[in-house]
């Protein structure tokens, strides 16, 4: 099953602050100094992705969800492969063309 999309506006921040304020009363007395967002990415299958392009000589996709417990692969595999050229065999499986099917 595909990971559903979460988007979350200002109204979504604002009513989850709110919420946030109401438990402890030590944060509602505190001051919002400033909020941020983000996106994270995430495969269908949620495994990481890495690719080398095709058309462009040198640059890596390394796309993953969680770069903190991929982080030793990623500074030692992955970052030794792409210094010499190539995506390590060891994350053959994990290219993005897995996800391009032939339909019937």
């Amino acid at each position: 099953m595909a990971a559903r999309s979460r988007a979350c506006g200002w109204r979504t921040s604002s009513a989850m602050a709110a919420r946030a304020v109401r438990v402890p009363a030590a944060v509602a007395r505190a001051g919002t100094i400033r909020t941020s967002g983000a996106l994270r990415s995430m495969t269908p299958d949620k495994s990481p992705a890495y690719a080398r392009s095709e058309s462009h000589p040198g640059a890596f996709v390394a796309v993953c969800h969680s770069a903190v417990t991929l982080a030793a692969m990623h500074a030692g595999t992955l970052a030794e492969g792409i210094l010499a050229g190539r995506l390590p065999d060891a994350v053959a499986a994990l290219h993005p063309r897995r996800f391009h099917v032939q339909a019937k």
